[in-house]
């Protein structure tokens, strides 16, 4: 074997080895990622019934909350434009307390009647313009005839930095105030 033969299995060997190498390293750095990729995850009892579900709704995330019937009693989910909603639902199914945004980033909470006539709230907790409060009540049998539900509302307000509230009708009408 000459010298010139030598150096080249030396080379090949060598290089064999640093491929070798950078792949076993390549190979183990996958393994050890805290990353995982999964369109949806489902969470199940030991039965093998749904519990909870981490998925994605419409391309928005969502997290579901199952009850022991397998029906979904709360989800946490990211609207299409992106606010966020927490939804609480009845036995039945429906949706009976929401906490979310409006586009506007004014939050709110509303409760649903218990009749299932309406998905329509009865009534909305939400802050108004300069850091006021108000109580809002609705009558989705007022939509028909109306074209809204709104039939009045209290409202907290800080006059002079002095607290208030006012009772309002359906057209913002003052019906009665303190102080």
């Amino acid at each position: 074997m000459t010298r010139s033969e030598i150096v080249l299995g030396l080379c090949a060997t060598l290089l064999v080895s640093c491929i070798t190498t950078a792949g076993v390293c390549v190979i183990s750095n996958r393994r050890q990622s805290r990353n995982i990729t999964i369109e949806g995850f489902t969470l199940v009892d030991e039965h093998g019934g749904q519990v909870a579900t981490l998925s994605s709704r419409h391309g928005s995330p969502e997290f579901a909350l199952f009850d022991q019937r397998h029906k979904k009693r709360a989800a946490l989910f990211l609207e299409d434009h992106g606010t966020p909603d927490l939804y609480l639902y009845d036995a039945s199914g429906k949706a009976r307390l929401s906490l979310d945004l409006y586009d506007s980033g004014v939050g709110n909470l509303a409760f649903v009647d218990a009749d299932g006539k309406s998905d329509l709230p009865i009534a909305i907790l939400q802050s108004a313009k300069n850091g006021e409060i108000q109580f809002g009540f609705h009558d989705s049998r007022n939509v028909a005839t109306h074209g809204t539900s709104f039939v009045g509302g209290l409202e907290l307000k800080f006059n002079h930095g002095q607290p208030g509230m006012q009772l309002v009708d359906a057209s913002g009408n003052i019906l009665w105030h303190r102080p």
